[in-house]
Order: C-alpha cells, then structure tokens, then sequence
C-alpha cells in the first residue's frame, strides 16, 4: 500500500457518499487526521483488498459511507499476521480494562489512553517500590 492510498481512498468514498467527511473538509487538522487514522487502519492491505471492499460497497446499496472498520470488513478483513498482533494487543488492553471496542473506535479508546498511561505508571512504580 502506498502512502497515497489512503487519500484515495478518502476521496473515493466522498465521491460515491457526497456528505463523507463533508464536516472535516475545511479543518485542515482534522482531515490530516483522518487521513493519518485510515492509513494506519488500511496498513497491510493491499491494492487488491481495497478494489475488492469498493466492489462490496457499491453492491451494498449502503446510504452512508462505511466507517474503518466496516470498510476493512468489506475489504476482507486483516491479513493472517495481523491477527496474532491484534489478539496480544487486545490481551494488553484488557489488562488495563480496554474492550476490543475501544481500539476500533478511536473516540473511545482516546478517551481512555491517559487511564491507560496512569494505570502503567502505578504497576511500574509499585514493581519498583517491592
């Protein structure tokens, strides 16, 4: 996947959704984020998986844009070696008392991030305080 795919893929889905994204187009800042988001959530598929999640959309007959992880749905899915990543880093968070839920959903999960971070802090300092 190339560094351009994202963008692309953003741009396709305004194209087939027309109010996709209509909210962040003139937040600079927003709209790098949102392409920052699904580039990181498109790594590891290739240019194949996403021709074949459009072709999905479009035989969907879906109203709204799909959200990441419905778009990586229709795109078939993570790659094998991503789902042992994956698995370790939702065991991680669980440590912590993140659901699988709230790594998908960006909005949840980074309200969570600075419980997460604190609750490191204090099983690092209690390891050192024994």
């Amino acid at each position: 996947m190339s560094n351009k795919t994202a963008p692309r893929v953003l741009a396709r889905l305004r194209v087939m959704f027309p109010s996709f994204a209509a909210a962040v187009s003139n937040d600079q800042e927003m709209m790098q984020l949102m392409i920052d988001e699904w580039a990181e959530g498109l790594a590891g598929l290739d240019d194949e998986a996403i021709r074949c999640g459009f072709s999905r959309l479009r035989g969907s007959g879906a109203d709204f844009a799909p959200s990441l992880p419905k778009f990586i749905q229709l795109c078939g899915g993570r790659p094998e070696h991503w789902s042992s990543t994956w698995s370790g880093i939702i065991k991680k968070g669980a440590e912590f008392g993140i659901t699988e839920d709230q790594f998908i959903y960006p909005q949840t999960f980074a309200s969570r991030v600075g419980f997460m971070a604190e609750k490191l802090e204090d099983s690092r300092s209690i390891e050192h305080d024994s």
